[in-house]
């Protein structure tokens, strides 16, 4: 898109034909895939091969959906499940409603309506009346029996990716349904960032963490919030979500974008010190693939290259 070069259409389509083997995957996750993967190409070009792969994913996604609960669970195949269950919920899967939503106006099929809305309201028991987000919950039927994180420093801290996609994926629900609940959301989420957010813009990987602010940080869930917080703004004309988005973004490019130094070798526009998993000391100062992705779109539309919403 930015550089219309044939070579990376090319390349972006190979990438589509590869989301083919993910149809039968049974995780929520695969939401993230086929909606950045599949659905953004037919947004942004009108994609037949883009829409048909991003309707088929959606197909197999409501398959997985309970009728009881009301919610698409994590399923068997998803990272947590080997260690809780395929039947827990988490806010991280609240994509499945703009992803969804978007195959209910390509396709029609009301179901796909039906489950994007029933889904997300579910997930927003996560969220507490100040927009904190606790990441998972265990459920029987309707009724929630815990509240817990995946990733987070302990069951009642706020992990800050978790609280990163709660405020984009509410975000996104909202452009798609018009739903003024998610908009809601989407506003106490990001005010409860922004109230939290560190001085210098960018968040730790859990804002409980008692070693703050001697711990890690997570540039990729800071990118996460700036990209939400600017489309929030563009929905809502609150110059103080770009405002902080705008920040964020400015700290990430000074300070944790390679090449850091005159004798840095590493390769150019690398975000580095995401954390992935405090708990079990995984990547947790990396370059990680989403915290590139959002900076990347935050930035072409901070420049005015991206206009389309998604």
């Amino acid at each position: 898109m930015k550089t219309k070069e044939e070579k990376f259409l090319i390349r972006a389509e190979d990438f589509l034909s590869k989301l083919k083997n993910r149809f039968p995957s049974k995780t929520v996750f695969k939401s993230f895939l086929f909606y950045y993967g599949a659905s953004i190409g037919e947004i942004l070009y009108q994609n037949e091969k883009a829409k048909g792969i991003g309707l088929r994913g959606a197909e197999s996604l409501i398959e997985m959906y309970n009728e009881e609960s009301q919610v698409i669970p994590l399923g068997l195949e998803a990272e947590e499940s080997h260690s809780v269950g395929e039947s827990e919920v988490n806010v991280d899967s609240v994509i499945a409603t703009p992803f969804l939503s978007w195959a209910y106006y390509k396709s029609g099929n009301t179901r796909m309506l039906k489950v994007s809305l029933n889904h997300a309201l579910r997930l927003s028991e996560l969220i507490n009346q100040e927009g904190r987000v606790i990441q998972s919950a265990s459920l029987r039927g309707c009724r929630v029996l815990r509240k817990y994180t995946h990733k987070g420093y302990s069951d009642q801290s706020t992990w800050a990716r978790g609280q990163a996609w709660a405020m984009i994926n509410y975000t996104l629900s909202y452009y798609w349904v018009k739903d003024i609940y998610f908009l809601e959301l989407a506003r106490l989420t990001s005010n409860w960032w922004i109230r939290n957010l560190p001085s210098d813009y960018v968040s730790f990987w859990d804002f409980d963490d008692p070693k703050i602010p001697n711990t890690k940080k997570d540039t990729s869930a800071t990118a996460i919030a700036a990209n939400s917080l600017l489309k929030l703004h563009e929905m809502t004309n609150n110059d103080l979500y770009r405002e902080v988005a705008q920040k964020s973004v400015e700290a990430l490019i000074n300070n944790y974008l390679t090449p850091l130094s005159q004798g840095d070798a590493r390769p150019k526009g690398m975000l580095i010190n995401g954390c992935y998993n405090m708990r079990i000391n995984l990547a947790t100062e990396a370059e990680l693939i989403w915290g590139d992705y959002f900076l990347f779109e935050t930035l072409l539309r901070l420049n005015g290259d991206l206009k389309a919403m998604f």
